[in-house]
Parts: structure tokens; C-alpha cells; sequence
């Protein structure tokens, strides 16, 4: 099936690793023209080689850290108009509520909420003057379904998701879609990093708890990244104009 992204433009930010990488490198396979953004040079580089390398596409690597509006700015002037912003940001520190001071949740609300709402803010203008664009947050089941032990993740991703609904009401009459998917244990740094510890606890190998965790999911086993990229590009599709507004798990029936 042809997506019809031949000729577009989209942004990935996180896209250096894990899921922000899958996704760029499934909308380059679609044709699209692609900025991928990280806060390590020599990282995104390599991401971007990587992803031409496999596609044959075109691929801009952009340095930027989302916590500091200088970057987001220039990042904004780098890239001028996107047909198609996929915001993802890195998975804020697990913990209970009472491990966190305010500086904590202020440095994670820059660098998940603030930072998407400005790029969405920005890029959607030129969506809606042209009459086509796709929005995409890359969230997490926690938006869905709070989790012990994931306070931030808990607050700040369902608080992206409130975000993307708003936009979806307010925008969708102008072509552009707004979307969050949800992912659930997907086998990234980010889940051996939350399961490495359990693991020391329980005095088993990491394998072991995540072959445990993968048996409570109705398809099986623990995601791969890949699954959630060709999700980001199907959400992105001509063929996904009439889906807007959602917060779609994307973690094998988990949540059920």
C-alpha cells in the first residue's frame, strides 16, 4: 500500500534510538524527506547514515536539546515548514511522587510538555495554511493506564494526551490530524532500563523477567520498535485522514 508520503517533509525528534528511530526510518521507507533530531551530535549522525544507508532516502540530522528554547528556535528555523512532526521525547525517571522535588518535574515538563506543544505550535501553522498535515506524540500506555513507580510518566504523558485531543477538536476542519500512540513494553534501552533493577530484586536475569512480563501479553511477547514505527506511518497515511484525536495503545492487547 502506497502512504502517499512521497514529497513530504516530516520531523522526528528522540530519533537517534529506540522508538524515535523506528519511526523516522518507516517514513523514509515511505518516501518522505526526513529531519531526525537529538541532543548528541555524533549520535544523530549516525542515525541518519544509518537511515539512508537502508532507504535511499533523504535524511537531515538536527542537534538540538529540548530543554532549552535556543534549540527548539533554531530547530523550528532549520527545518521552516513539516508536513508531518512526530514529538517524541525520552522516558522521564521512574519513581513514586515523593521522589521528586519541583525542579524535577519542571526540567521533565520543558522537556515533554513545553517542548511539544512549541514544535505542534509552530509547525501545525504551515499545516493548516496548506490544508494537510499529521501530528503525532509518541506517549505511553502510562497515559492510559498509570503505573506504580512511573509518577512523571503518569502526569506529564496523559497531560500530552489532553494536548493532542484539544488540537485535534480545534484543527482537524483544516486537514491536519493530530495523534498519540501509546506504547506499552516495547524492547528499547528505555525497558531494560526500568526492568534492570526488578531484576537485581528478584534476583533473576533480565531475560527472565522480561520473558515473565511478555507471558501477560494476549500476542505473546515484548514489542519491537519496528512495531511502533509502522504505526507512526500508517497514522501519518493519506489513507489515516479520518483518524484523529486518539490515544492509540500500541502494546499487544496489554491494557485490555
Amino acid at each position: 500500500m502506497d502512504f502517499g508520503l512521497k514529497g513530504k517533509t516530516a520531523l522526528v525528534t528522540g530519533a537517534s534510538s529506540g522508538l524515535g528511530f523506528a519511526s523516522a526510518m518507516a517514513l523514509a521507507e515511505e518516501g518522505a524527506k526526513i529531519f531526525i533530531a537529538s541532543r548528541d551530535r555524533k549520535r544523530i549522525e549516525t542515525a541518519a547514515l544509518q537511515i539512508e544507508q537502508k532507504t535511499g532516502g533523504t535524511v537531515i540530522p538536527c542537534t538540538a536539546n529540548l530543554n532549552v528554547d535556543e534549540d527548539i528556535a533554531e530547530l523550528i528555523l532549520t527545518v521552516e515548514e513539516a508536513d508531518i512532526l512526530i514529538s517524541n521525547t525520552g522516558g522521564p525517571p521512574s519513581g513514586k511522587l515523593d521522589h521528586f522535588d519541583t525542579p524535577i518535574w519542571k526540567e521533565q515538563y520543558e522537556a515533554l510538555f513545553e517542548s511539544a506543544l512549541k514544535l505542534s505550535t509552530a509547525f501545525s501553522l504551515g499545516m493548516r495554511h496548506r490544508g494537510w498535515g499529521r501530528i503525532i506524540y509518541i506517549t505511553s500506555i502510562t497515559a492510559l493506564r498509570p503505573r506504580i513507580h512511573m509518577a512523571l510518566s503518569n502526569a506529564l504523558r496523559a497531560g500530552i494526551a489532553g494536548l493532542a485531543k484539544t488540537q485535534a477538536i480545534e484543527w482537524g476542519h483544516t486537514g491536519v490530524t493530530v495523534n498519540c500512540v501509546a506504547p506499552g513494553l516495547i524492547g528499547t534501552n528505555r525497558l531494560r532500563d526500568l526492568y534492570e533493577k526488578e531484576a537485581s530484586e528478584k534476583d533473576l536475569s533480565l531475560s527472565e523477567v522480561l520473558s515473565e512480563k511478555s507471558s501477560a501479553i494476549p500476542v505473546g511477547r515484548i514489542g519491537r520498535p519496528e512495531d511502533l514505527g509502522s504505526t507512526v506511518a500508517f497514522l501519518s497515511s493519506e489513507q489515516a485522514g479520518y483518524l484523529n484525536g486518539l490515544v492509540l495503545p500500541v502494546d499487544g492487547g496489554m491494557h485490555i
